[in-house]
């Protein structure tokens, strides 16, 4: 809930309407499965495809690309 950086793709997806899960991350102990699946970096995005995007503003790019609620994001 800390980091800037994760924050801004929540905003993307909260203007957009689209549901999302958010993970938190525990920093002082990375767990396996981050280390393996994002480097241990936030934020990610897995897609349903399991393809992982990483950095906020490619995130809220993809989010701006892929979901059209008729609210135009500006990166």
């Amino acid at each position: 809930p800390l980091c800037p950086f994760a924050g801004k793709p929540v905003l993307a997806f909260a203007l957009k309407e689209v549901a999302f899960q958010r993970c938190y991350i525990d920093f002082r102990e990375k767990t396996e499965w981050h280390k393996q699946l994002a480097d241990g970096l936030v934020p990610f995005l897995e897609l349903p495809s399991g393809q992982i995007v990483r950095e906020s503003a490619v995130i809220i790019r993809k989010i701006a690309e892929d979901y059209d609620s008729g609210v135009e994001l500006w990166i």
